[in-house]
């Protein structure tokens, strides 16, 4: 009866440890990352140190064999702090301890950061969170996972090296009479502001001036005026300031008989070309046989592609392709002149760094292949001097307007420029996959760091210390590292915490089966104690 006694007591004390473990869950129904303990109860048994039969056991109550840590996934939820993070799946944030002798690390599910005094990342117990940090410079991912502080992290400047313009220029606009001149709006016809970054990233102020025609004998196939003259003989002159070749003209004659044949003729600088006409008279030449005599006829050839040569040394006979003579068009070059300000020139005074040309089709099509910039070197005030930036007016796809020569105001379609001043942290997210990013003052974004997970083989065996964290055990296995979504980790989800995996009323029902139990277990001792009392009595009778 005796051993009944301690049988009853070993059980309530199961019961009661059952109780405390089923009350420390409820406790923690609000604990981010919390996982849920289940009691594991197993029976005391005892034998006689005798030969006795198996049937001799005494069985002598039970006991707490095992809390087990039940690592089940919790419910994400979203937050509103940036610097949350979730693990759905496998895997435990890496803690160090900065205070502990050597390295002290510690495991959690709770993503509850933010960055310290020190820019550090780290846990709601001031344990650093580890991560595997970018190299600002390169872009390269560590292969070792460390603290993740962003102290003196910024974006470094972008000196400008390109410039996608895309513009319209009118195609009615008309070739200036005055030489060009930045400060002389008569001698330009559209002009716009463009921003750039020198070499230490300091935004200066550029201007664009566009001017229709050329300043160059060189690409002078668009500035042509016609002049109808006796016989309907009609004139093309080539108008040049300041160039080789500006009194060449080019005569198309009508000869003003039937049957004529087509013939060109060079005197000096001026080409005739007689018209071929019908048995009629009526002029039969169309511009493409006009343009077969010309470049056929070597005098003719040799003046225009040797002193009035064009980019593609075709001359002026690219400019008398049109659909008929009556029509040829005059305008399928612009120039353009891009000044560095008075404040932002190394020099004091409005200074060119970039010049070039635009060609344009019948069509009002950019011509790339008969474009081209000149002049590519900028002297910035207290920068780099001879930066060179290129001016690009076929930025590409994606929805942009190419550049274009059409009817209508002149106007800009589109505008970038590669560069950027430098940047501080402004802030810092955390993304899914477990990247951090970091947003600067000068309206950029960059990864910092990416977490890092844990995991164990079997995770279940770790050590709860509290805090929310678990500490390595033999039993746990060897840890294994990695990025969220590799080596068999979950994901990490921004910006959001995993919440604790207690089922309320499965522990309700807990806490009346365990209250049960103590009580059943009670009464065997009663009961016992009564049967004492009983054979304690039997002497007083």
């Amino acid at each position: 009866m005796m051993t009944s006694l301690y049988t009853g007591a070993a059980g309530m004390n199961a019961f009661a440890r059952a109780l405390n473990v089923t009350a420390h869950n409820l406790a923690n129904v609000q604990t981010v990352g919390f996982k849920t303990r289940r009691t594991n109860f197993a029976d005391y048994m005892s034998t006689s140190l005798g030969l006795e039969a198996s049937g001799s056991q005494k069985g002598h109550g039970s006991y707490v064999q095992e809390v087990q840590n039940l690592m089940e996934q919790g419910p994400i939820q979203t937050t509103d702090r940036s610097t949350d993070a979730a693990v759905n799946g496998r895997g435990f944030f890496k803690l160090r301890n900065p205070t502990g002798v050597g390295d002290e690390f510690y495991y959690t599910r709770a993503g509850q950061f933010h960055f310290d005094a020190n820019l550090i990342l780290a846990g709601e117990q001031g344990y650093h969170v580890q991560g595997y940090n970018v190299d600002p410079a390169t872009g390269l991912v560590s292969a070792t996972a460390a603290d993740i502080d962003i102290t003196g992290q910024y974006d470094a400047a972008q000196p400008t090296t390109i410039v996608d313009i895309s513009v319209n220029l009118d195609s009615q606009a008309v070739l200036p009479t005055a030489v060009f001149n930045p400060t002389d709006e008569s001698s330009y016809n559209y002009s716009t502001a463009v921003t750039v970054h020198d070499s230490n990233g300091v935004a200066r102020g550029l201007t664009a001036y566009f001017r229709r025609g050329s300043v160059s004998g060189q690409r002078e196939l668009a500035t042509l005026t016609t002049a109808f003259g006796a016989d309907n003989d009609l004139t093309f002159t080539a108008v040049n300031y300041g160039g080789e070749g500006q009194n060449i003209t080019l005569a198309y004659l009508d000869p003003g008989a039937p049957n004529q044949a087509l013939a060109v003729s060079v005197t000096g600088d001026a080409i005739t070309t007689s018209l071929a006409t019908d048995a009629g008279g009526v002029i039969t030449s169309t511009a493409a046989q006009v343009l077969a005599a010309l470049n056929g006829d070597p005098a003719a050839a040799a003046l225009v592609t040797t002193t009035l040569a064009s980019p593609t040394g075709g001359g002026l006979v690219p400019a008398m392709a049109a659909t008929n003579l009556a029509g040829v068009t005059a305008g399928g070059y612009w120039d353009y002149y891009v000044y560095i300000g008075a404040s932002d020139a190394a020099g004091g005074v409005a200074t060119p760094g970039a010049n070039g040309y635009l060609s344009f089709d019948t069509a009002g099509a950019l011509n790339e292949a008969l474009s081209a910039q000149v002049l590519n070197s900028f002297d910035f005030l207290g920068a780099t001097p001879g930066q060179a930036i290129t001016f690009d007016f076929t930025p590409g796809t994606g929805g942009i307007t190419p550049t274009t020569q059409l009817y209508g105001a002149s106007a800009v379609y589109y505008l970038y420029q590669d560069g950027y001043a430098e940047g501080q942290v402004q802030g810092v997210a955390t993304e899914d996959g477990g990247r951090l990013f970091a947003y600067f003052s000068n309206g950029r974004s960059g990864p910092l760091a990416y977490l890092a997970l844990a995991d164990f083989p079997a995770p279940q065996e770790l050590l709860g210390v509290g805090k929310n964290l678990w500490a390595v055990t033999t039993a746990a296995g060897a840890e294994v590292m990695a990025q969220a979504n590799q080596n068999g980790m979950g994901e990490i989800t921004g910006q959001k915490l995993e919440q604790s995996t207690v089922d309320v009323a499965s522990a309700f029902v807990e806490l009346i089966n365990y209250q049960r139990g103590y009580q059943i277990n009670s009464r065997s001792i009663t009961t016992s104690d009564q049967m004492l009392q009983t054979a304690v009595n039997l002497k007083q009778r």
